[in-house]
């Protein structure tokens, strides 16, 4: 079953696995080794049904430069609460403008949008004669961190859930996200509709992972190749403006966001003492 990975762009859209096969893969030369899509679709494969033991629920491919960049997620049921599954996200191109790369995340199934750490993230030097060895090799790594990556990644939208933010508080941090370039002005758009008029029934309560749900809505805006650091940008902006995950930073300009509600000092004090 395909998800909806949305490619909101004038160079980008949504594809099916035969778009992808028919891209054709450019000639090989001295110093680049091009990597059909379909190989690399096939190890990729290959190597998530050996280290999870499952094949995914949804899968969502994504083309953008005329079809010289693919992004894909898949997505997996691996017991989280309510709707949330791991995401496995993977990149790849024809052009030089990108490395492979693998990253592991969480997904909401009932609108695909996507939650992914950079820390979680891998990718390959340049595409060289030695691409499949390093290929295996860091997908493995990647995919044996998945789990644990996806039940961190569980527990933060639970923290985000118990922090509440009034309506003006999320325009403030929507404007904030695009000042410090975590959004495009495109982007913010997006977010501030999705945060005023909520597109999904859980969005409507007033808290950072409704907020987080209508930046990351906005994240589908983009080029294919740059998904897997937009997501990871939009992630850490969360962490460093609420405090939480593993990198408990300082909070950003409190007086100027005016996010310093009870509700977010009480999840501090409970982060304190834990």
């Amino acid at each position: 079953m395909a998800g909806s990975l949305m490619m909101h762009t004038g160079d980008g859209a949504r594809v099916t696995l035969a778009d992808v096969h028919a891209v054709e893969t450019p000639l090989a030369t001295s110093s680049y080794f091009p990597v059909p899509y379909g190989d690399f679709l096939g190890c990729l494969d290959e190597r998530i049904e050996a280290t999870l033991g499952q094949k995914p629920k949804n899968t969502s491919y994504g083309l953008s430069c005329k079809g010289q960049q693919l992004f894909g997620v898949h997505t997996f049921d691996r017991g989280g609460k309510g709707d949330r599954g791991l995401a496995v996200g993977f990149r790849t191109s024809h052009n030089y403008s990108l490395s492979g790369g693998v990253a592991s995340g969480m997904s909401v199934f009932v609108c695909d949008n996507l939650v992914f750490d950079g820390q979680a993230f891998v990718a390959l030097r340049r595409h060289t004669i030695n691409f499949w060895s390093d290929f295996v090799q860091l997908v493995d790594r990647a995919l044996m961190e998945a789990d644990d990556n996806f039940a961190a990644l569980d527990k933060e939208a639970d923290a985000l859930a118990e922090i509440g933010v009034d309506h003006d508080d999320g325009y403030k941090l929507i404007g904030l996200a695009l000042g410090r370039d975590v959004l495009t002005p495109r982007q913010a758009n997006v977010a501030i509709r999705s945060w005023r008029d909520p597109p999904q029934e859980d969005w409507k309560p007033r808290h950072a992972w409704s907020l987080y749900n209508a930046f990351t809505e906005a994240g589908k805006r983009g080029t294919a190749g740059d998904a897997l650091t937009r997501f990871p940008r939009i992630h850490s902006y969360f962490r460093d403006v609420f405090n939480v995950g593993p990198q408990k930073l300082d909070v950003i300009d409190v007086e100027l966001v005016n996010v310093a509600d009870e509700n977010r000092v009480e999840h501090q004090r409970r982060l304190i003492e834990a």
